[in-house]
């Protein structure tokens, strides 16, 4: 029988957060080039730039906006 460890996921520090924010409001890169730069996958960073987890007060979401 083999044996899977499953990584345990870390939470986001406020630094990480921070920085994922500032590239979304950029828009120049792609929610999966995000991802890669940020060791996470694409879905997670949807969801926080549409506030659906890592919600943060003063903020609007989505936080990229489409024009």
């Amino acid at each position: 029988m083999k044996i899977i460890q499953l990584k345990k996921k870390k939470a986001l520090s406020q630094e990480e957060i921070d920085e994922l924010i500032r590239l979304l409001e950029e828009a120049k890169l792609s929610y999966t080039e995000i991802g890669k730069r940020m060791n996470m996958d694409r879905h997670k960073v949807s969801k926080i730039d549409k506030g659906l987890i890592h919600i943060r007060a003063g903020l609007s979401y989505p936080i990229r906006k489409i024009n």
